[in-house]
């Protein structure tokens, strides 16, 4: 029973997610972040935690920080990068564009130290570069920006509404 509730909570809370719904997303981050006990996943109340963060982000709640501190500890090295890279997409979600390029290198050093045998472009490429570049288009770094999200995959969500913001910006708009 505890794996079929940690399952729906799961799905529900994507759905929530792909449809926009984000003061769903954050119930039902409530909800999956109490789940304990036989047969619910070690990691299933961190990722909703997580997830709530960023919904509360999404609803330009500066209340995300502290959704997102009040995370406990964890010493596993992939719940760990997520949550330091969820941070910096926080800033980015909230317009902190000034700590999305402040928290870069930071980032990437966090996460290349718990996770060495990671290969840097497979996370950094979709969970990261999308918000550099918006940093750096949004602070007037055209350029770099460019450079940045040169770099992603072009099957990534993030980095094509990444690119259109940034063509946008750079008054490209058939581009």
């Amino acid at each position: 029973p505890g794996a079929a509730a940690s399952v729906r909570n799961a799905i529900q809370i994507t759905g929530a997610q792909l449809t926009g719904d984000y003061g769903e997303g954050i119930r039902l981050a409530r909800i999956g972040a109490e789940m304990t006990g036989p047969g619910v996943p070690r990691f299933a109340p961190f990722t909703a935690l997580r997830l709530g963060g960023l919904f509360l982000a999404a609803q330009h709640d500066g209340g995300a920080r502290a959704w997102l501190d009040k995370i406990p500890a964890t010493s596993r090295p992939g719940a760990a990068t997520a949550l330091v890279i969820t941070r910096l997409q926080v800033e980015g979600i909230l317009g902190n564009w000034p700590a999305v390029l402040a928290g870069e290198a930071a980032t990437e050093k966090s996460v290349l130290q718990r996770m060495p045998d990671l290969d840097p472009k497979l996370r950094f490429a979709v969970q990261l570069y999308p918000w550099v570049a918006l940093a750096k288009a949004r602070t007037g770094d055209l350029a770099g920006a460019e450079a940045v999200i040169g770099a992603t995959p072009a099957d990534c969500y993030d980095c094509v509404r990444a690119l259109g913001v940034i063509a946008d910006l750079a008054r490209e708009p058939a581009r």
